[in-house]
């Protein structure tokens, strides 16, 4: 059993995370898989949904597949430092920013559906703070999958292939929007979604089937965004599972920090209170270390950072 879950919304979590039904109706094939109904399959994502264990069920679409995006960075003197990370979160393009012990301190992500209006917002932060964007487009991507087991079952590691946007439709942005929530809850999710959006259920099952097969959809099922935490106080660790600890859920925090061995499976989780700060470098290479140094216990502080060996935890 995963966490506090029971065995069946484990299942539907754990091994739907890739590869969501792209069937008429895909949650009584999900239901089968946890020895259940369709009907009881969508009561517990409902209820994993609103306990916020889940965000939703739909599709990570490749960087810059479909629209584009960019990692910026301004050196903002500390004094002005909320005046500004207030300006940069007001851009509806921007989904978080967080400082950073450097001159060049605070850092962001924004997205824009095409270059025209990514270069607009960057100008347009430049000139309400005064200051200098940093504009650092991705070179060359990392292709590891995010879907990382929640047993600890250490699976193949799934690297993941370029897109082929070629295979993008004129009409597939319609579409992604219409899912960028999640797909709904009901028996028959595409259907509704074509309903929407005037395409017939089998359009929309088509146009999702090809966008998984070129890898423009990087991953389409469930995707998670707790990670387990070890109760508060000072505790012996060993591989990073505190001893003699009680894991409970948690809602995971931004900016978040992973340690991952080489079969995908997490073996430590740093989360901040503080959503400006991420973790030092100090801490991090002791959890390397600690993880991969071979067995040693080592004496631990409560922080914010919580240990997870074994057990696995969630673009822009």
């Amino acid at each position: 059993m995963i966490g506090g879950l029971d065995k069946t919304s484990a299942v539907l979590l754990d091994s739907f995370q890739h590869s969501f039904p792209l069937v008429p109706a895909p949650f009584a094939l999900a239901g089968e898989a946890a020895e259940t109904d369709g009907a009881a399959a969508i009561r517990h994502y409902r209820k994993m949904m609103d306990d916020g264990l889940i965000t939703r069920i739909g599709a990570v679409v490749a960087p810059n597949a479909v629209s584009v995006s960019t990692l910026a960075a301004i050196a903002v003197p500390q004094a002005d430092l909320e005046r500004v990370a207030q300006v940069v979160s007001a851009e509806t393009g921007v989904n978080h920013n967080y400082e950073r012990e450097n001159t060049v301190n605070l850092w962001f992500v924004v997205a824009a559906p095409c270059e025209g209006v990514l270069l607009a917002t960057l100008e347009r932060i430049a000139r309400r703070t005064g200051l200098k964007v940093l504009d650092l487009r991705l070179e060359e991507p990392f292709h590891l999958d995010l879907g990382f087991s929640l047993s600890g079952e250490a699976g193949r590691r799934r690297r993941l292939a370029k897109p082929d946007v070629s295979a993008i439709d004129g009409d597939d942005r319609l579409l992604l929007a219409a899912i960028a929530d999640g797909i709904p809850l009901v028996e028959r999710p595409y259907r509704q979604i074509g309903e929407a959006i005037g395409w017939s259920e089998e359009a929309v099952l088509a146009r999702l089937a090809a966008l998984v097969a070129a890898n423009v959809i990087r991953r389409f099922g469930v995707e998670h965004r707790k990670a387990l935490e070890i109760s508060a106080g000072p505790r012996l660790s060993l591989f990073g599972l505190a001893v003699g600890s009680r894991p409970s859920f948690k809602a995971m925090a931004a900016p978040t920090t992973l340690v991952v061995d080489e079969a995908g499976v997490i073996r430590w989780i740093d989360q901040t209170d503080d959503y400006k700060v991420r973790s030092s470098a100090e801490r991090v290479l002791g959890a390397v270390g600690e993880a991969f140094g071979g067995p040693r216990v080592v004496a631990a502080e409560p922080e914010t950072g919580s240990a997870l060996p074994e057990l696995c935890c969630p673009t822009c």
